[in-house]
């Protein structure tokens, strides 16, 4: 009958439970009153030995090759009977250095390294984790063989995944309850003893009974030929038993849990004892029954199933569920049992070895904060058992999701094969004095790596994890680096043979380490505690009482209050005065004794103080034995260290007798060898020196008085004395405390030499500082002329156009009035033709003139930004009276997209800018096609800043010519029109008033140009008014004053042309009459007219002398070449409107026009 998967689960379950409520038991145990109970406790523990690989895997094993079973159980029975003297002396030495793992113990022995405890923590988990999850496979498969193939009900890796969780909840609980991994776990340790008893009695029941039934059939295995051609010897014994055997032994020291279970959970050494006949006893039972199971498995199923499934079907075939039953359940305590100790084991290894060094250096408190560090540490420990046995599942998962994994018993020589290396180092720890952490490094790191590289990464490439090419080719397509075949070895991916390479590897290197590189001062020192060791100084105090008190009145005899007080604190800190101290404590205080007065002596000053024995004479002689070796040590230290000194010393005792030297001293003095032995007053070798002139001039008596008086007074002194050979030598002397001297001497010949060489340089390199300090001074003096005439040279520049500015803007502008008013005037066709040729060639040569005169006044700084608050409209709306008319006779769309905005800028400059923009989009706009296209728009930046575009249908400006287009005389299309200066003045107006310019354009898409100012709120101003009749320019009344007679001839005709009233006055006086006469309606009046008046002045005195009926002024406009800045904003303060020359016709005649079409107020 199979039974169902639920029934199975609950069994699992179950027993899960169980396994709680026998560790709850195990921690309520007085173990050390029932020490009989503790030591079959102990060793029945160390069963946990016997995985999934034992219980079902040597069954298979032995089906393939009958003798290959035998290591797994006579591995570890040798270590037991034969060789338990290296186990006996790990235990010692582990319990009297506190060791908590298999890393703290090889990081111990080599210098306490972390990082080398670290690296053995990285290799046994990579080691270990695909076994452990190979227990959880087994249980699966023993769930698979006995549950019912059709069971949709039950998910496996739900189970598996239960069972994981509970075991995880298992550790944590009975695990983790104490920060001190040395303190012996009873629950857990009694839990794994229970399992033990149970799958020895699980397979010596199943084993038994399927024995018995092969017999009653009549097939005794033993009788049968084919059985003895399967028993036969095998072919090579080397392969099958004697390395095989050799891991196994190994295992027994290097695997985490079977160092944990012997080791640290070792409560005496007599526990350990029982345990050397029980434990090979228990693996005898198991292994008789193996090759009886394996042979009745071959008879009944022959290879229709996996060998390893023997120990679970045979039952079941022979008609005994229950048996099948509990042969699962035997096997799943095997399994159980080592998931459970492996990961504690790791658990331990990770937290201490990693973490806690990482915990530490962040907090640096951890005496202060004893508890809290201990609950953050025991924390670590839960989440690292938590993330290692998920880790574990998913390895499990990974591994059933893959082909090509070897079953139980390969995974076992796998896992074997990653511990195996640790060998080396743990039994060179033990009896090698010149182990040392280099050798370590070197071997492990060999072995580690040649073991990953042929075992591992074949699995991996099998699974698909990693490319084939590893494997067909060779890494890095290296056939040298095949794993198969490594460096030309055959079959280094089979177990047997990657392990053995690995292992001779590493040992052939460490050793090799050890010859070659000296250990550290640390690792000696270690040294002498791990190899000198005996079953006394771990039983050492068991039995003595004294209190905290007591010991604290012991040490602080002998020892500095501060280390009494550390040692108490640390170790007794939750012990009251009068509180009993246990043998740790003891321990420690031993230690501490040690450090001030010998190991020996310190042993028997805590025997005779707290026992009250007597001394005996053996100790006797060890104290002076030990207080002669001292001695003999501290002397050959002090020669050892002096030598080494590159100064020459000498020491002398409080009689002023040499006591000490160096081999330098001689040297440096050239003593004879008679002179300088111990005992020599030093005024016979102060005497000696003087003799030779060494002391400097003077008598030789004088100086030894001298320096015997020095040393008497215990006065410090030095001095320098140069030898005759050249030699210059500082001394210098030290009273030690007590009496004596020390007296240093050192050759500073090459310091001297270099330091007067550097003198030299030093006035050499004054001389030329001087001179360079000298040539620098008048390269500036003829930089600050050059300036000056620089300065001076710029303006007069600057004087100069702005005189040439007024001359030339006066003819010019005389010249476009005439051609305005030749082009009103009504002409033949070919002289209308050749008066547009003439307009356009004036408005050309005046814009170059202006931009001209722009770019010397921003080169000369002569440019000033008067900046204030206005509206835009102050800017916007002449603008587009301007171009207006630009646009009528250029046949353009212009448009003006405008808000009222007030900004703060220069409204003049702006206006410069924005002129610019336009006539530079005017210019280029329209594609031939199509006509030309111009927007001035104004548009919200953001809440701060307002943006002013203008936008035009031109071909578009290619992206590479995009940062040149604001450069001097850069131009778009060789056209001949302008200079290419109009973008790059707007750009030097736009850094003087700190505005931001823009430019996007597509080429055949057009062209925005654009600049950002800052808005400001709005403002109420009462705005001036001009008063005039409200109609057409005809009869419009204007009064134009200019010291030019062809500016007025010119103005005048062309005003006429227009249909205004024109008066023409060549100066103040005549303009007086003229208002006089008649009053004017507007006023055009040149700046610059005579040398006691100019045309600000004279406006205002011309619209106090017209006579108005209302109070609003006569409009006026001043029209003028000057360049002087200010000149706009005093006409605007004034309301006067300001016109430059040359006039522009449609600028003047938009300016008139508004004048007429205004409202008198």
């Amino acid at each position: 009958m199979i039974m169902t998967g639920w029934l199975l689960a609950l069994i699992a379950m179950l027993y899960v439970a169980g396994l709680f409520g026998v560790a709850w038991y195990g921690d309520r145990i007085d173990l050390k009153k029932k020490k009989q109970l503790r030591s079959y406790i102990y060793s029945f523990s160390l069963a946990v030995y016997c995985s999934s690989w034992s219980f079902f895997g040597t069954v298979g094993q032995a089906s393939e090759e009958s003798w290959s079973f035998v290591p797994v159980f006579l591995g570890p029975m040798l270590m037991f009977t034969l060789f338990w003297k290296v186990l006996n002396k790990l235990i010692l030495v582990s319990k009297k250095a506190n060791i908590t793992s298999i890393a703290d113990f090889i990081a111990s022995r080599h210098g306490k390294s972390r990082g080398l405890a670290a690296l053995v923590t990285v290799i046994l988990v990579m080691g270990s984790l695909p076994y452990i999850a190979l227990q959880l496979k087994a249980i699966v498969m023993g769930f698979q063989l006995l549950s019912f193939p059709g069971d949709k009900y039950l998910n496996l890796q739900d189970l598996v995944l239960v069972v994981t969780i509970l075991l995880a909840v298992f550790v944590i609980i009975f695990g983790t309850r104490r920060i001190d991994t040395t303190e012996h776990q009873q629950g857990v340790m009694t839990a794994i003893a229970f399992e033990s008893v149970l799958k020895l009695a699980a397979f010596l029941v199943v084993g038994g009974w399927v024995c018995w039934q092969v017999s009653a059939s009549g097939a005794s295995p033993v009788q049968l030929p084919e059985a003895r051609e399967w028993l036969q010897p095998p072919e090579s014994w080397f392969q099958t038993l004697v390395f095989p055997t050799f891991i196994m032994m190994a295992s027994v020291i290097c695997l985490p849990r079977e160092f944990h279970t012997i080791v640290v959970e070792n409560s005496e050494i007599k526990d350990f004892h029982r345990s050397r006949w029980l434990f090979p006893l228990y693996l005898l039972l198991i292994s008789v029954l193996v090759l009886p199971l394996t042979y009745a498995g071959k008879q009944v199923f022959g290879d229709t199933v996996s060998a390893d499934s023997y120990v679970i079907l045979l039952p079941q075939a022979l008609g005994s569920e229950a048996l099948a039953a509990l042969a699962y359940m035997g096997g799943v305590s095997a399994a159980i049992s080592m998931v459970i100790v492996a990961t504690l084991a790791l658990s331990t290894m990770v937290s201490n070895e990693i973490f806690m060094p990482m915990i530490l250096r962040s907090s640096g408190d951890g005496e202060r904060n004893y508890y809290r560090f201990s609950g953050l540490l025991l924390n670590v420990r839960r989440t690292v058992i938590i993330s290692l046995l998920l880790l574990t599942y998913l390895l499990y998962r990974l591994m059933e999701a893959s082909t090509g994994m070897p079953g139980l018993a390969g995974l076992g020589q796998l896992s074997l094969g990653a511990g195996i290396q640790l060998l080396p180092a743990v039994l060179g720890g033990l009896y090698i004095r010149d182990s040392n952490l280099k050798a370590v490094y070197l071997g492990l790191l060999t072995g580690a790596s040649i073991w990953f590289f042929t075992l591992v990464v074949p699995l991996f490439v099998q699974a698909g994890w990693l490319p084939t090419s590893i494997t067909e080719d060779g890494l890095f397509g290296l056939s040298a680096l095949k794993p198969q075949s490594l460096f030309g070895f055959e079959a280094t991916s089979d177990p047997f043979s990657g392990t053995l390479i690995a292992f001779a590897a590493n040992t052939l290197l460490y050793i090799a380490g050890c010859f070659c590189m000296r250990p550290s001062s640390v690792e000696v020192r270690q040294a002498v505690q791990f190899m000198n060791v005996s079953e006394s100084d771990t039983e050492s105090y068991r039995h003595v009482r004294v209190n905290r008190k007591e010991l604290k009145a012991l040490l602080t005899r002998f020892v500095d209050a501060d280390k009494v007080e550390g040692l108490i604190h640390y170790q007794l800190h939750d012990v009251p005065d009068n509180g009993l101290v246990n043998r740790e404590a003891l321990l420690a205080a031993e230690r501490l004794l040690a450090g001030v007065m010998g190991a020996t002596s310190a042993k028997v000053v805590m025997k005779t103080s707290l026992t009250g024995g007597q001394v005996r004479l053996e100790d006797v002689e060890a104290i002076v034995d030990e207080a002669s070796e001292v001695l003999q040590f501290n002397r050959e230290l002090l020669q050892g260290a002096i030598e080494n000194l590159e100064q020459g010393v000498s020491v002398v005792d409080k009689n002023l007798q040499l006591v000490a030297w160096n081999r330098r001293y001689v040297e440096l003095f050239d003593y004879p060898e008679s002179l300088i032995k111990v005992g020599r007053p030093v005024e016979e070798i102060i005497d000696h020196n003087a003799r030779r002139g060494l002391c400097g001039p003077g008598r030789a008596e004088d100086h030894v008085n001298k320096r015997v008086a020095y040393m008497q007074q215990g006065c410090a002194h030095k001095s320098e004395r140069m030898h005759p050979n050249g030699k210059v030598i500082e001394i210098r002397g030290n009273p030690m405390p007590g009496g004596g001297f020390v007296m240093s001497f050192t050759d500073i010949t090459e310091f001297r030499e270099v330091e007067q060489a550097l003198k030299e340089v030093n006035e050499s390199l004054e001389q030329r500082v001087h001179e360079r300090t000298q040539a620098l001074s008048e390269l500036n003096r003829e930089l600050v002329s050059a300036k000056a005439q620089a300065e001076a040279a710029n303006r007069s520049r600057s004087r100069f156009f702005a005189a040439v500015s007024h001359d030339l803007m006066q003819p010019m502008n005389a010249a476009r009035l005439f051609s305005a008013s030749l082009e009103s005037s009504p002409l033949p066709p070919e002289s209308h033709v050749l008066t547009t040729h003439l307009s356009s060639s004036l408005e050309s040569a005046e814009r170059l003139l202006n931009d001209i005169l722009d770019m010397s006044r921003l080169e000369a700084g002569k440019l000033r930004a008067t900046v204030r608050e206005f509206c835009l409209s102050e800017v916007l709306g002449p603008l587009k009276s301007e171009f207006d008319l630009l646009a009528e006779q250029d046949a353009l769309t212009f448009r003006l997209s405008s808000r009222a905005v007030w900004v703060r800028s220069d409204p003049s400059l702006l206006r410069r800018i924005l002129q610019n923009f336009l006539t530079n989009a005017f210019r280029y706009s329209g594609s031939g096609v199509s006509p030309g296209r111009v927007m001035l728009v104004v548009r919200r930046a953001n809440d701060q800043q307002v943006r002013i575009e203008v936008r035009d249908n031109g071909s578009g400006i290619p992206l590479d010519k995009q940062e040149l287009i604001f450069s001097e005389f850069e131009r778009l299309r060789n056209d001949g029109k302008g200079l290419g200066l109009g973008l790059s003045i707007a750009k030097g107006i736009a850094d003087i008033l700190g505005h931001r310019l823009q430019l996007r354009s597509l080429p055949d898409k057009g062209t925005v140009f654009s600049v950002c100012l800052n808005t400001v709120e709005r403002k109420v101003v009462q705005q001036h008014r001009v008063s005039m009749p409200v109609g057409s320019l005809n009869h419009l009344k204007v009064l134009c004053i200019d010291n030019e007679q062809e500016i007025l001839v010119g103005m005048s005709s062309l005003l006429q042309r227009w249909g205004c009233s024109v008066v023409c006055a060549g100066g103040r006086e005549q303009a007086v009459a003229e208002v006089g006469r008649h009053a004017p309606d507007v006023l055009l009046v040149d700046f610059q007219l005579e040398s006691d008046c100019d045309g600000i002045e004279l406006i205002q005195e011309l619209r106090v002398l017209i006579d108005n009926d209302v109070n609003d002024e006569v409009p006026a406009v001043l029209i003028t070449a000057n360049t002087r800045q200010g000149l706009r904003e005093q006409c605007r303060d004034q309301n006067i409107r300001f016109l430059n020359k040359p006039v522009k016709p449609a600028a003047l005649r938009a300016l008139l026009t508004s004048f007429a079409q205004s409202s008198r107020v």
